[in-house]
């Protein structure tokens, strides 16, 4: 994973979660919704942050470190392990992960774009975990990583399959992505592995 990521700035993980919590995650993600708990997510950070649903269509639910289940616990604790591995052998300075549930319903998608904002330099690497089971081709959501981190969108690009438990990760300020629409709810655990702020 290490020489990975190390190397071409990206790297799959398949069954980092196991499958009773990614079932887990994806039951507290539809409570919360059944709840109105998820909230649109919006885009841009502070003053300049809105909801714009022609870019993004997904509605979330942050992690809250006090108050976490078992298998948020657990996504935690496995997360904790990468970021001291990172540290150890890259020396990327990470010191925090945030993350949240993410549900989008069908016909969502996130249109084209980086995990960091203008402001901040603050988000280093960007950690999606799938939890959906039975996903097939024609139900879509892949995620598009745009692999030429000087091409962008205008370069060659991989579609990467939802799959259960599966772990993408790649540098966040470098790697254009999307959400291709989907034609079923789509669920993820959606985190950012976070340096020490530096503003602009």
């Amino acid at each position: 994973m290490l020489q990975g990521l190390a190397e071409t700035g990206y790297v799959i993980i398949p069954n980092f979660l196991g499958l009773s919590d990614t079932r887990n995650l994806i039951a507290e993600c539809v409570a919360r919704s059944e709840e109105g708990d998820l909230r649109p997510a919006a885009i841009g950070r502070g003053s300049g942050k809105n909801i714009q649903p022609e870019i993004r269509t997904d509605h979330i639910h942050w992690l809250e470190p006090g108050n976490l289940s078992e298998s948020q616990t657990l996504y935690r604790d496995k997360m904790e392990d990468i970021r001291e591995r990172l540290n150890r052998t890259l020396f990327l300075g990470l010191v925090e992960l945030e993350a949240h549930l993410a549900r989008f319903a069908p016909g969502g998608y996130y249109k084209p774009h980086l995990d960091c904002h203008k402001q901040t330099k603050s988000r280093i690497l960007s950690a999606i975990l799938y939890l959906d089971e039975g996903w097939i081709e024609s139900d879509g959501g892949q995620l598009r990583l745009y692999i030429d981190t000087t091409s962008g969108v205008n370069g060659p690009w991989i579609d990467i399959f939802p799959e259960p438990g599966k772990l993408v990760i790649f540098v966040s300020a470098e790697f254009w992505h999307e959400v291709r629409k989907s034609s079923r709810f789509r669920h993820s655990l959606t985190g950012w592995f976070r340096g020490r702020e530096l503003v602009n």
